[in-house]
């Protein structure tokens, strides 16, 4: 089921994050202007691998700077 994933999500760690990367889904497009692309994959993927067991000690990636 599209945008339904389990376990609870009280303070809206998982929605803040899901916003991260869909905010971040630009730098993925092969005609945005960016020369952090790599930097984009890291950061994205970082994201994605974040362990959400224990919420006190959240460990949020550094998003990438565009000059």
């Amino acid at each position: 089921m599209a945008g339904f994933y389990s376990g609870s999500d009280p303070g809206g760690e998982k929605r803040e994050r899901n916003r991260f990367l869909s905010e971040s889904d630009q730098y993925m497009l092969d005609d945005h202007p960016t020369t952090k692309k790599a930097e984009w994959v890291t950061y994205r993927q970082a994201l994605r691998d974040m362990d959400f067991s224990d919420l006190e000690n959240l460990n949020w990636p550094e998003k990438p700077t565009e000059n």
